[in-house]
């Protein structure tokens, strides 16, 4: 699988023996060396996989002069690829159904395996695959929140399963909000902007969160921000699973005030977790190709 930045346009499904190349037409104009197209292979699953102790693997592709990151099996591939249509396309999710069953996908045996996630086997999921983040890549922010930590002065961090509920009228303001809102694919500018532009101004307890979700396609969990009215979860991004989430999807996080949130963004020049230091925000590599951009002009 080839996740890519920019907001997906266009997907087109080719077919063979061997594997599904599902092609996606990306608009990344934004970025100073973009790459058209993003591939997803949903192949065999572990059969070409070094080990198959653990969910996730990165290997040197023979498809793209990079490394890659590689799934257990091709449920898990089909639900990482219908993740990723959900939070990034303007395809609904029958449509996304509808072209991989085109392609020949078995879509009932999908479904078998997705329905066999009760909710306390999905929070498993998502706690073991933040771990294995931590222990395969190193990755900061999943380290703040399976510790409990925050890097910034004075503020307690205590995550913890939330609550995925919210009122009619809640989710009536987060639609009308999102469809007038900036175009992003970023879940930590939408919970920032939502709160920014006052977007649930008429709630007394609005605030921005952040932590590990999965969608109700069980795939690889996510660090995610998103916003919660009344402790009640608000998805900004996930267009199949927002504004209100499906009873299937799992948030584990905590709240973080928003006066800290401000002072955070207003020192860096692209929004990411608030979990992360400073520091460690700029040593990642989509930071360096901004900075770079900024004062080189590459």
């Amino acid at each position: 699988m080839y996740p890519s930045s920019g907001a997906i346009t266009e997907v087109t499904i080719e077919a063979d023996d061997h594997e599904l190349i599902c092609q996606h037409s990306t608009d990344v104009s934004h970025m100073n060396n973009p790459r058209d197209t993003l591939h997803f292979l949903l192949t065999r699953g572990a059969a070409t996989r070094e080990n198959t102790d653990n969910r996730l693997e990165v290997q040197r592709s023979n498809f793209h002069d990079s490394t890659v990151d590689v799934v257990a099996t091709q449920h898990d591939a089909i639900a990482y690829y219908l993740g990723n249509l959900s939070a990034r396309s303007e395809l609904s999710e029958d449509e996304a159904y509808g072209l991989l069953i085109d392609a020949g996908v078995d879509m009932i045996e999908y479904e078998k395996w997705r329905n066999s996630f009760n909710r306390r086997r999905r929070a498993n999921r998502l706690l073991a695959d933040s771990k294995e983040r931590v222990r395969h890549l190193g990755s900061a922010i999943d380290y703040a929140v399976l510790t409990g930590s925050c890097p910034i002065d004075g503020v307690k961090y205590n995550p913890s399963r939330r609550s995925t509920n919210p009122p009619e009228d809640v989710v009536a303001v987060a639609e009308e909000w999102r469809a007038n809102s900036i175009d992003a694919n970023s879940c930590y500018l939408l919970a920032f902007e939502a709160l920014r532009t006052n977007a649930f101004e008429v709630y007394d307890d609005v605030r921005y969160c952040e932590g590990l979700a999965m969608a109700s396609h069980p795939s690889r969990a996510s660090t995610h921000a998103w916003v919660e009215v009344d402790n009640e979860v608000v998805e900004v991004l996930w267009k199949w699973d927002g504004p209100a989430p499906s009873d299937e999807a799992i948030y584990y996080g905590d709240s973080i005030p928003f006066e800290a949130v401000i002072d955070i963004a207003n020192r860096r020049p692209t929004h990411a977790s608030v979990l992360i230091s400073d520091e460690q925000y700029f040593e990642l590599e989509e930071v360096k190709r901004v900075m770079a951009s900024r004062l080189f002009g590459l």
